[in-house]
């Protein structure tokens, strides 16, 4: 959506603005005629009408309120469907940034007006996000590294023993490994929590930022703290009160990142591909996005050959070009099973295809997963269920493919030892506190422990021999 021009209004209750942004380039719309806009939405209210948008010519203009606020957006683009869903992550972008107590009740306009100043970044960022798949449904997208088990490993390690409360590892932005806890999280929270450290300070090695999580915790803040491994690998953690940054830096980055230090190179060969570069695809195959309907998780490829090489270098060479060509294919497919839901139910999985004259689409539309591919034009059709359906068992076998690689091995496995940690808590989970609150008002509570407190760190781990 980079190519719409478009207008964001932010308007108190009373009338009053609290925050204006445009794209780059389009005239500022003088507030005489913001003012004009919001008395029609209020004077059809007041008649009992809820107006959510209309159109101005070559422009669209949508209407919305959340409590205290109204956000009046002027898209002039007709093409963009989903408006109601934009101004909601708008919201949520505010939301996350500085918490809904300040937006539900307007104490101090400066305040606000201020406040709402530092989600400009986000907004950019959204903008630019709109008309992605990950974004219309909220997906995390994912990027598959050939030692995913040790670095899942290692997270779980350093998550637990720096009493956070959980995290993930990114590259790129894409979610390489994650937390338990951080997958259990609602989806809209996951996404807006990856999309707010992107649009922090690349240059930062290290920071520490409060957040607010929209569904789960809109009113209670929480840190983001973000701590740069090596270039573009990084870890996200959300904490409480603690640990402090610079205790996570002193006592854990170093102890815990630096013997993968090679680990985390070798990731870095996975992108722009997404996944390991021993797993080879077909040559005609453009990019694709691979999509966990059940889990809500999204593993998008635009580049599966590397970047700019073989096929590549001639068709649909720009990000965004590949970005709008799979969204255009998603939503007509999407179209299509409306139109036949009652046949899709009956039937294990639906596919579908479209030729254009710079490329071929096909889909693979079934319970679980759905997968959509970009084709060179020259591709012949008749090939390209054969190619999709070989590639979608290629990319869910991946998994197993560590097994099948080492399933004939005798006496390689005498110089393996498998491990595992655990840490017993004797009050709850870490950072967990219990105390005695008297209830007869009396303002003074008494901590209470079990035993003292304290923990116990157990590891295990075995072997082919006991030496």
């Amino acid at each position: 959506m980079s190519s719409v021009l478009y207008h964001l209004f932010c308007i108190s209750s009373d009338g009053i603005p609290l925050l204006t942004y445009k794209s780059d380039g389009l005239p500022a719309i003088p507030f005489p005629v913001i003012g004009a806009i919001n008395g029609v939405h209020m004077y059809a209210n007041s008649n009992g009408v809820e107006l959510v948008s209309t159109d101005a010519g070559n422009a669209k203009i949508i209407w919305k309120e959340y409590y205290s606020v109204k956000l009046i957006l002027t898209l002039f683009s007709k093409n963009f469907l989903h408006h109601s869903k934009l101004l909601d992550d708008i919201f949520y972008v505010f939301v996350i940034t500085i918490g809904l107590n300040s937006l539900s009740k307007i104490l101090s306009i400066e305040k606000v007006k201020k406040k709402l100043r530092t989600c400009l970044p986000l907004i950019s960022l959204l903008m630019r996000k709109q008309g992605t798949i990950n974004n219309l449904r909220y997906m995390v997208d994912l990027c598959l590294v050939s030692q995913k088990t040790v670095l899942q490993n290692q997270l779980n390690i350093f998550i637990e023993e720096s009493s956070c409360e959980l995290g993930c590892l990114l590259l790129y932005n894409k979610v390489i490994v994650a937390t338990e806890s951080f997958w259990q999280m609602d989806k809209k929270d996951i996404y807006f929590i990856i999309m707010f450290q992107e649009s922090l300070c690349n240059s930062l090695s290290a920071s520490d930022t409060p957040i607010y999580l929209p569904v789960s915790s809109p009113d209670i803040p929480h840190r983001l703290i973000t701590l740069s491994l090596i270039e573009h690998v990084k870890v996200v953690l959300i904490c409480g009160s603690q640990p402090t940054l610079s205790e996570l830096l002193k006592n854990y980055l170093h102890k815990y990142w630096m013997p993968l230090l090679f680990v985390l190179k070798d990731s870095l060969t996975s992108y722009p591909r997404c996944f390991p570069k021993d797993i080879k695809l077909d040559s005609s195959i453009l990019s694709f996005v691979l999509l966990n309907i059940k889990d809500e998780m999204s593993w998008c490829s635009l580049f599966p050959h590397g970047s700019m090489t073989g096929s590549d270098q001639f068709v649909l060479c720009d990000v965004n070009e590949r970005q709008n060509a799979l969204f255009a294919f998603y939503e007509s497919c999407l179209k299509s099973l409306e139109k036949e839901k009652n046949i899709l139910s009956a039937i294990d999985a639906k596919e579908i295809y479209e030729c254009t004259e710079q490329f071929k689409c096909y889909a693979i539309l079934g319970s679980t997963y759905y997968l959509f591919v970009l084709y060179k034009k020259d591709t012949a059709t008749f090939a390209l269920s054969g190619v999709s359906r070989n590639m979608l068992k290629r990319l869910l076998k991946e998994k197993l493919q560590f097994a099948k690689n080492h399933m004939h091995w005798t006496h390689e496995w005498q110089n393996v030892i498998f491990s595992d940690e655990k840490k017993f808590n004797l009050d709850g989970p870490d950072s967990y506190s219990c105390c005695l609150h008297d209830l007869r008002g009396i303002n003074d509570p008494q901590t209470k422990q079990n035993y003292g407190g304290g923990s116990l760190m157990v590891w295990g781990g075995f072997s082919y021999s006991e030496n």
